[in-house]
């Protein structure tokens, strides 16, 4: 019995070392088919996906000047305050306008939301006071959308409205987006205006991995660095002497996939009453903007396609943007210093000779000899620059003339002097 049970034993362990062994072959099998799986993926440019700990571990800080007027606010601020209307209709469609509302009217921007706190008049600061009134009980709020499929993050900025130099409109949607690879940070676009610029994520700053964004007054252009915006036809005033918006801390993220109204396809400001004056207001800039999944004809909602039209971000172009930024400091720097000279020479001469007849030689001129005439233009030179900071450059006139419909008449399109 004894022999026999030891027989039995002996077997059954054999058959149990057998089975794990075949089941640690299995699992080691399809260990390496899940490794390969994901190499395989990886190298066809599949990637992980994106996670709500990317959208806040990339979420931008925003720097505003501190004249500023408006930030990023719920889009619940537009509903309280505004009326929907259709061009060509001046009776509101509703006084009430919902999330749930908007999202049927999804298929033309010949609808439009018009707060009824001010207008796009210049010198009206109604929305403006209006929203700085209310400012607290909305806090700030920045949209998130992520592109799974080409790796992207957008972060969306409402504003109430905007006040820029080139144009004055209700409503501002404005976009930066942070692109992905091999699960890390590769570029930044920044939307500015109708187009904006892209850069690397070494030539861009940041806290952290949080992006730093550089808010134009008024227009809320976004750009690379606190000096940009200058250069360039919309000539941007950016700082970052001003309120400055950190995620969570200062402003919340709300996915923005999940919104109603992601699906209105009308304008976020007035448009027009007519067809007529909603031609004109697009022209003049003063219609309010599309919402994000329309935004350039609905390109800026397709991150990679909006991308190819960007302007790269240059390293010499941020020297450049730096001295015009700096220019009128630049210049008093240089003048205090210049000035600081001549007096030192001035008081060594003295130290030595005395002061004697000419004080200032630059002001001595005694015939046409080298010296005079090098005096003369040194003066006019000094007369020339002082003038040029305050008096226009280049100015360019035009005339906008639209057949059948308006006539503008000569006005001052561009001026070009030594600030701006």
């Amino acid at each position: 019995m004894i022999f026999l049970e030891f027989i039995t034993t002996h077997i059954n362990r054999l058959k149990y070392s057998n089975t794990v062994r075949y089941i640690n072959k299995k699992i080691a099998i399809l260990t390496i088919v899940i490794s390969l799986f994901i190499v395989g993926m990886k190298s066809a440019g599949v990637e992980a996906e994106i996670t709500e700990q990317d959208v806040y571990q990339y979420a931008p800080i925003l720097y505003f000047v501190y004249e500023e007027n408006c930030y990023p606010v719920d889009v619940a601020y537009a509903f309280e305050n505004c009326y929907l209307y259709e061009v060509g209709n001046p009776t509101p469609i509703t006084t009430s306008p919902t999330a749930e509302l908007l999202a049927n009217y999804s298929t033309s921007d010949s609808f439009y939301l018009d707060n009824q706190q001010g207008t796009v008049a210049s010198g009206d600061d109604g929305i403006e006071n209006d929203y700085r009134n209310k400012m607290d009980t909305y806090g700030y709020k920045v949209y998130a959308h992520v592109d799974s499929i080409n790796n992207v993050i957008q972060y969306w900025f409402f504003y109430a409205f905007n006040a820029g130099d080139l144009n004055r409109h209700e409503g501002d949607w404005e976009m930066i987006q942070v692109v992905l690879s091999d699960e890390q940070p590769v570029e930044v676009m920044y939307s500015q205006h109708y187009s904006g610029q892209t850069a690397t994520w070494s030539q861009v700053e940041k806290e952290n991995e949080h992006v730093k964004v550089y808010v134009a007054r008024g227009s809320h252009a976004n750009y690379i660095k606190p000096y940009s915006g200058k250069v360039g036809l919309a000539s941007d005033m950016v700082a970052d002497n001003g309120k400055i918006l950190r995620p969570l801390t200062d402003y919340t993220i709300e996915i923005l996939d999940d919104q109603p109204w992601l699906q209105f396809a009308g304008r976020w400001g007035w448009y027009g009453v007519n067809e007529s004056q909603a031609t004109e207001s697009a022209i003049l800039g003063e219609a309010g903007p599309q919402g994000p999944m329309f935004r350039e004809d609905g390109t800026m909602w397709q991150p990679l396609v909006w991308a190819d039209d960007l302007q790269p971000a240059n390293d010499y172009l941020f020297i450049l943007e730096w001295f015009v930024y700096n220019f009128l400091w630049l210049f008093i720097v240089l003048t205090l210093l210049s000035l600081l000279l001549l007096g030192f020479f001035i008081y060594r001469r003295h130290k030595k000779h005395g002061l004697g007849p000419r004080i200032l030689s630059l002001f001595y001129i005694d015939g046409m000899n080298a010296k005079s005439i090098g005096n003369i233009l040194c003066i006019v030179g000094i007369i020339i620059a002082i003038l040029g900071l305050l008096y226009p450059w280049y100015t360019v006139t035009a005339n906008v003339s639209i057949p059948g419909y308006k006539d503008t008449g000569s006005f001052n399109a561009l001026s070009v002097d030594g600030l701006n």
